[in-house]
């Protein structure tokens, strides 16, 4: 799994991937568009396709909220998807084939979303709740890609270390 975050203003996500034998491997789990930002959790393959079919066929969120996930099989690919519009800056989520629009003012998806969560309750944004979620949260991992919405560009990766060492706890035990 992973961790995928939505503060407003930031997309968020680890790059870690393991696959069924547990090897791990690193890869890109958000993608920025011209209208639509996406994070995803699942099958790295799933995604690809994702995208793919999003660029091929220049869907816009309208499109999206109509059609819902073309390529959903419940039985054999369930993904979580965050999809941002960029223009207004809502955010949709993925349920059951279709998209519905998350309600609060941050979203999180993934094995880690309950540590995303409250670290953003707690006021912190989307790249520093992807690094709580690494310290507690087995499946994510290796660095924090952060896309800023609204800006052109590839992700930069947040510096995750030095966070780490801002917190009012001695958290050696799980950056070890």
């Amino acid at each position: 799994m992973t961790t995928v975050a939505f503060d407003g203003s930031y997309l968020a996500a680890d790059t870690l991937m393991t696959d069924s034998f547990g090897l791990r491997r690193f890869t890109t789990k958000v993608w920025c568009g011209e209208n639509l930002a996406v994070g995803f959790s699942g099958d790295v393959g799933a995604f690809q396709v994702f995208i793919r079919d999003v660029l091929r066929h220049d869907i816009t969120l309208d499109d999206l909220l109509k059609r819902g996930y073309a390529a959903y099989e419940k039985d054999r690919n369930d993904p979580q998807v965050l999809v941002v519009d960029i223009a207004t800056r809502k955010s949709y989520l993925h349920v059951s084939g279709a998209f519905v629009r998350s309600v609060g003012p941050f979203c999180a998806i993934g094995s880690g979303r309950d540590f995303a969560y409250a670290t953003m309750a707690l006021g912190k944004g989307a790249p520093e709740s992807v690094t709580v979620a690494s310290l507690f949260d087995v499946w994510t991992g290796g660095d924090i890609e952060v896309f800023s919405i609204g800006q052109r560009g590839q992700p930069f990766i947040f510096d995750s270390a030095k966070y780490i060492k801002t917190l009012p706890y001695d958290l050696d035990y799980w950056v070890k």
